[in-house]
């Protein structure tokens, strides 16, 4: 499986490759996965100000796939 993602089509192929790992393991259980990413908006950005950012997205990407759960 590959580790690292470089963009939206790449990390689509590891959510697939993922689906495809998991699959081997016959689980009685679907499993989810969620993340939340931002970075640093310059000079004066704090790291607390960047993970309460992610937080948030993480949330909003949780609510997203309620709204929309996967096949």
């Amino acid at each position: 499986m590959r580790t690292e993602s470089t963009g939206t089509s790449s990390t689509h192929d590891t959510i697939s490759e993922i689906r495809e790992e998991v699959k081997k393991y016959q689980m009685p259980y679907d499993l989810s996965i969620s993340a939340g990413y931002d970075g640093l908006m310059g000079d004066q950005d704090q790291i607390r100000n960047c993970i309460q950012r992610t937080d948030k997205k993480l949330y909003l990407d949780k609510e997203y796939r309620k709204l929309r759960p996967t096949a």
